[in-house]
Parts: structure tokens; sequence; C-alpha cells
């Protein structure tokens, strides 16, 4: 894997990615912003909500819900940066516990991808889990 797929527009979105190969993804997205969100141990959409909101370092007026979070997620205008990467780890838990907001989740990760995409900039989303109908990310 090289920095110019992380580049590539066309490509960003939601991927399952393995933790073991974290370092390699780290130096390919040398220049972007990435952010470490660790999952393990929460099983509610509350706590999830929350500590993404910490690792993201979210303004204040965030509402700690699925709304907020879309909207967050798709301004970041105080992390300016060329791009986005975001290392979720833990997950399987939240995946377990609460199927359906996961699912919300991977929505929500995946309209911020978009709307990203639109606004040219490359936003990743990197799960260490290994779930249907999320491609995996081969580096």
């Amino acid at each position: 894997m090289n920095a110019a797929l992380f580049s590539d527009l066309a490509r960003s979105g939601v991927y399952t990615a393995p933790t073991a190969q974290r370092d390699k993804m780290e130096a390919a997205a040398a220049g972007f912003a990435h952010f470490q969100i660790n999952l393990a141990g929460l099983k509610s959409k509350s706590a999830v909500l929350n500590k993404i909101g910490r690792a993201l370092k979210f303004p204040p007026y965030y509402g700690k819900n699925f709304d907020a979070l879309n909207d967050c997620l798709s301004d970041l205008e105080w992390q300016p940066a060329n791009g986005y990467v975001l290392f979720v780890d833990g997950a399987q838990l939240f995946h377990d516990a609460d199927p359906k907001n996961f699912a919300i989740l991977l929505e929500v990760f995946q309209s911020a991808a978009d709307a990203w995409r639109d606004a040219g900039k490359p936003f990743w989303v990197l799960l260490d889990i290994s779930i249907p109908d999320v491609q995996m990310f081969c580096v």
C-alpha cells in the first residue's frame, strides 16, 4: 500500500482492516489527520458515541446521537487536514451486543465519507473487525 491509495477519492469509505497491518496503514496515511478510536468493552450506543466524540475532540455542542455524529464527522472544521483516517479498534462487542445500532454507525461513517468525497477530500474508516458486507482493506 502507498500514500496514493489513501489519496484515491473514489476508493475512500468504510473498510475492515486487520490491526496487524496498522503500522503500514499509518505510514501510508501520513499527511492526513488520523485518529485511533478504541471501542473495546463498549456495548451501548451512548458509550460508543461518547468515545468517538472524545477521540476526535468534537466541540462541546456535539449531541452524542447519530445525527450529531454525522454532522461532526462531515464538518471537522476544528481538525483541518487534506484527508482523514479513523482507525476503529475493539468494535466486535458493540457489533454483537447491538447489531442494529452498529449498522447505523456504519451508515453514518459511510455518509461522512460520501460528504468528504463530494468536497474533494478522502475520508477513511478502517475497522478491525471482519463482518459481512464490508469490504476488506488490502495493504
